[in-house]
């Protein structure tokens, strides 16, 4: 396992997918995707196995390297864009296999996700899929595989409506500079004005300032923030409806059943029209959206499902779905249903 960095190791993610295939009696060893600088430092490079132009020297001197060090029947990596992925395939023994892991649903947010270089690439569901379809081809060809995430998804709830509870999610330290972002906090703040008897609880993102709200959250009666580094699975308890911007919490938020409303005119890279996840831009239109949570539960509950499977193919045994796949390729297998791309 080829962590992206050694921070994400330490964050222990994908603690649960490693337990299961060592489970199943496989040797699981891990290591970091240093980037050339750091890989130089540390002497981490060996003369590649056949002759590269010179910029992609180090790229190809960090696989060789790595292959020396591990002998491996699968080697998973994380790290998206990195050309060493192409020199792991390359230089690799005939009976390894390169299977690069989705951390998130794949959309036109990040143009890293066009570089698919790899045996197999396990995806969350089938808009990734569409969105490698779709377009001019990346670079690199891939096997893409339906399996994942690695990590456990949110647990299905019960949304209580006499809770009068709210969450908004809050954005990312980029985001939350923004004018889009401050028009879905102004909206928030215009329907609560109007409705005071709803409490509002903030889960500012992990890596924001948690601004406006938290200068907000001072002065305002119905505003709460929710405790530093606490789960979005833990924040949804007991809330009726999700706020949130142009998020992927709005497909965890829908993986548990819970409405969510996007606050703003985003671009929509997940389809939330298309499935009936309402994009709102005026506080009437709030108000239309917050009578539908209240009087068609029934309804909501077939959208979000529709939506949470669009993105994530297997909502019941994410994991396993993907130790699964790992398993069979370390033993020699091929998986089934594998889709070529482009």
């Amino acid at each position: 396992m080829i962590h992206p960095s050694e921070k994400s190791r330490r964050q222990g993610r994908k603690t649960t997918l490693l337990a299961e295939l060592r489970g199943a009696g496989l040797i699981v060893e891990e290591t970091v995707a240093t980037d050339n600088k750091e890989a130089l430092r540390q002497r981490r490079l060996r003369p590649p196995l056949y002759s590269v132009p010179l910029p992609l020297y180090l790229s190809a001197a960090r696989a060789a390297d790595l292959l020396a060090n591990y002998k491996a029947k699968v080697i998973l990596t994380e790290r998206n864009g990195w050309p060493t992925s192409t020199f792991l395939r390359a230089f690799r023994d005939s009976d390894t296999r390169i299977i690069h892991l989705a951390h998130g649903v794949l959309s036109d947010q990040s143009s890293r996700l066009r570089y698919h270089d790899y045996d197999y690439y396990a995806v969350f569901g089938r808009s990734s899929l569409d969105y490698l379809r779709k377009g001019k081809p990346g670079f690199g060809d891939t096997l893409a595989l339906l399996a994942g995430p690695y990590f456990p998804l949110p647990e299905k709830r019960e949304v209580v409506p006499e809770s009068r509870c709210l969450l908004f999610v809050g954005a990312g330290p980029e985001e939350e500079k923004t004018a889009a972002y401050r028009h879905s906090c102004d909206l928030a703040l215009s329907w609560l004005k109007k409705h005071p008897e709803w409490k509002l609880w903030v889960r500012p993102h992990p890596r924001g300032s948690g601004q406006p709200w938290c200068n907000i959250a001072k002065t305002h009666p119905s505003i709460r923030l929710r405790p530093k580094g606490e789960s979005l699975d833990h924040a949804l308890s007991d809330v009726v409806a999700v706020w949130s911007g142009y998020t992927t919490a709005i497909i965890d938020c829908a993986i548990a059943g819970v409405p969510v409303l996007v606050l703003g005119r985003y671009a929509d890279y997940f389809q939330c029209d298309l499935y009936g996840i309402p994009r709102l831009s005026s506080a009437e239109d709030l108000d239309i959206a917050m009578a539908r949570v209240l009087t068609e539960p029934s309804l909501w509950q077939e959208s979000l499902g529709i939506f949470a499977r669009y993105h994530v193919e297997n909502l019941e045994q994410p994991v396993s779905s993907l130790a699964t796949v790992i398993i069979e390729l370390a033993r020699g297998g091929t998986p089934r249903n594998s889709i070529p791309i482009p």
